[in-house]
């Protein structure tokens, strides 16, 4: 019972809280989806934890009144599920609860088609709703087309191995659209999974195309890891010659086998460097005649 009156409080709140949500900006809404995403997670590891207390509970009460009669075994098997069966359907309402709300987010996400939102709406793909799956990735196929490069630092690692795991499967249009989207916002460890398809198989739709977009999508991340490297060769700096606090230039040292008169100096004065300009004029000059 209290867990009942819990739940039903609770969705009259949240009967309150989701019409307001049609006019919030994107960015409370991928905070409210995220925060539901990670309550149905809870949700999932509470219920499977449950399933497997009463597995355990069930196993003891059959070998605790294994030398008993049947009437008994079948008495300690209700007492066990009457025990659990609460706790199990309050996890279980708040997981469907959950599951209702996620879907009812990603549907109003799907009408911004906000760059922002791709993570969130790859999060919402792996909640293992089916109905949810299909509408996220409604959303995703018109939002990756349109990504570009400054809009990669959005995306994190988990974001990136649920783009790497789409070229895994065999939805055609999902897969050109993320191909378009690594091409600009991809890194090097998107590389193998783009590779693997530059022979596509001919049983997928449209192979040629997905063929195509994945050449120039690995073209593309070679070239930018290839200047990513470079970049990290100039800025590297020695090791073991790290420069000291407040030096930043130090006079020149003789190298071994070079004698410090042959060195680069300053010029002396103004006049002397008159005088030097003068005379390699006057040889040049000689040169040509």
């Amino acid at each position: 019972e209290p867990f009942r009156q819990r739940r039903e409080a609770k969705a009259k709140q949240m009967a309150q809280t989701y019409p307001p949500l049609e006019s919030e900006t994107t960015a409370s809404l991928r905070a409210v989806l995220a925060a539901e995403i990670r309550t149905l997670r809870q949700a999932n590891r509470h219920f499977l934890a449950l399933s497997a207390l009463l597995g355990a509970l069930f196993l003891g009460a059959y070998f605790a009144a294994a030398h008993t009669s049947a009437g008994e075994v079948a008495g300690a098997f209700l007492m066990v599920a009457w025990m659990m069966a609460p706790f199990l359907f309050a996890r279980y309402e708040a997981g469907r609860i959950s599951r209702q709300r996620i879907y009812d987010l990603v549907t109003i996400l799907h009408k911004y088609q906000s760059p922002d939102s791709v993570g969130v709406l790859l999060e919402a793909m792996g909640t293992g709703e089916e109905a949810t799956a299909n509408l996220a990735r409604l959303a995703l196929l018109s939002i990756l087309p349109k990504l570009k490069a400054a809009d990669a630092p959005m995306l994190e690692s988990r974001h990136r191995a649920r783009l790497h795991h789409v070229l895994r499967g065999s939805n055609s249009e999902f897969i050109l659209a993320t191909l378009r989207a690594l091409a600009q916002v991809g890194d090097a460890g998107a590389i193998p999974y783009v590779k693997r398809l530059t022979p596509c198989p001919i049983w997928f739709w449209n192979y040629e195309r997905i063929e195509q977009a994945a050449r120039q999508c690995q073209t593309a991340l070679q070239e930018r890891e290839r200047r990513r490297q470079a970049s990290q060769t100039l800025l590297r700096v020695p090791i073991g010659r790290t420069p000291s606090s407040g030096v930043l230039l130090r006079p020149a040292q003789a190298a071994d086998g070079i004698s410090p008169k042959q060195l680069l100096r300053a010029a002396a004065s103004s006049k002397r460097m008159q005088e030097e300009c003068a005379v390699r004029r006057t040889v040049r000059y000689s040169n040509r005649e």
